[in-house]
């Protein structure tokens, strides 16, 4: 069954299976739960609604990131022309408009950062590489292109595709990470934009140390 995955017109069926999915897999990985038990978490009578509808697990997890990404990239595709209009984005700018929506989807309650975080961290996260539709991921291409031809000019390729890579795996282990026993996620939000602006821009051991010698 295709699956439309703008929210407001995702089948009712659909929408509880990737909810329930999002949790489970969250919590115990995809090699921890079957499809089965996804529909009956789901409320779902039928064994196979699950296999129906999404073929796998796969399958799922692919239909979980579409139908979040959407509105993740959207958020994002938003921060980042609103601080265009107040001149060209610095790197703090940046790395808040790929976190912030982020957070956001922690406040609407739902569990797709550590849904993403479990991914990673299991080394799933390669069943998404084929994912790239621009609903999907446009706006993280324009961050990273932005921070590539703006403050991390200076830094190699290698380099600069080594701190994007911890912008994103720390961005998304520490959101997974807050509870509501630390600060508010507003303020914990903001504390992580600036740790990891911090690292973005960070000079470097190798460059201090040529610097100290030359």
């Amino acid at each position: 069954m295709a699956l439309a995955y703008a929210p407001d017109t995702i089948h009712p069926t659909q929408l509880a299976l990737i909810v329930a999915g999002e949790r489970i897999f969250a919590d115990r990985g995809l090699h921890g739960v079957s499809l089965r038990e996804i529909g009956a978490a789901a409320g779902q009578r039928n064994n196979n609604v699950t296999q129906y509808h999404f073929g796998s697990k796969e399958g799922l997890v692919v239909a979980i990131f579409k139908y979040r990404s959407a509105v993740v990239n959207a958020n994002r595709l938003r921060r980042l022309e609103a601080a265009s209009r107040l001149g060209p984005p610095n790197a703090r700018s940046l790395i808040e408009a790929f976190l912030v929506p982020l957070g956001e989807q922690i406040a609407d309650g739902n569990s797709y950062v550590q849904f993403l975080a479990r991914l990673r961290t299991d080394g799933n996260n390669t069943i998404l590489y084929d994912c790239r539709e621009p609903e999907m991921v446009s706006a993280f291409y324009q961050i990273a292109e932005a921070l590539r031809s703006g403050e991390l000019v200076h830094l190699t390729q290698e380099r600069f595709r080594c701190r994007l890579r911890l912008i994103v795996d720390l961005g998304i282990s520490a959101l997974a990470k807050w509870d509501d026993g630390m600060l508010a996620l507003d303020e914990y939000m903001y504390e992580l934009v600036d740790g990891l602006t911090a690292m973005a821009l960070a000079t470097g051991h190798r460059a201090s140390n040529a610097a100290s010698t030359s």
